[in-house]
């Protein structure tokens, strides 16, 4: 399996190259296609917006991918500090889709509950394999974790392993997963 980036085609948007594209994660659930595109239009035209809905019940997952023509407007995006949309700060970055012959040890999880330990979060992964690393990002304004995390793993194969069932019930809460890999912006 290969992450494609968020748009159904290796290296997505116009162009053919990742440099033009974000994921941004933390975004409201009532955010639209359109509602995306028009808040990062200010930045530069967007030559796709895609926010990333559960196949099952067509809810938005909490995060998306914007891509511009022009992939200086990433970096004019990720010069601002705070993004806020729908009342929400937004966490936009630099977003690059893996090769085929690359292998993934990073998976973004949505919908977590913000209220579930680090701890509670560990042990459910660690079933996996070995974590090197979990974010968990934290929304200042709300005083609480976001409902989203990112774990790495030290093997490939933990990734697989668990992206091979589509559900998974965390702590009450069914949960997905995408696979990643970032290139982290200059912050």
């Amino acid at each position: 399996m290969s992450y494609d980036g968020g748009f159904g085609k290796r290296g997505g948007g116009r162009g053919g190259g990742d440099a033009g594209k974000l994921f941004v994660g933390g975004l409201n659930r009532e955010t639209s296609d359109e509602e995306l595109k028009n808040y990062f239009s200010s930045f530069g035209v967007v030559a796709e917006c895609m926010v990333k809905k559960d196949p099952n019940t067509g809810m938005s997952r909490g995060f998306g991918f914007v891509s511009f023509t022009d992939p200086v407007s990433v970096d004019h995006v990720l010069a601002e500090s705070t993004h806020v949309l729908h009342g929400k700060n937004i966490d936009p970055k630099r977003a690059k889709a893996r090769s085929g012959n690359e292998e993934c040890t990073k998976v973004f999880v949505g919908g977590l509950d913000p209220n579930l330990s680090e701890n509670e979060i560990r042990e459910y992964f660690g079933r996996f394999g070995k974590i090197e690393t979990l974010e968990l990002p934290f929304d200042r304004e709300k005083n609480q974790r976001r409902g989203f995390c990112f774990v790495s793993f030290e093997s490939s194969d933990a990734v697989e392993t668990l992206c091979t069932s589509a559900k998974h019930n965390i702590g009450g809460r069914e949960v997905s997963f995408d696979y990643c890999t970032f290139v982290r912006s200059n912050e």
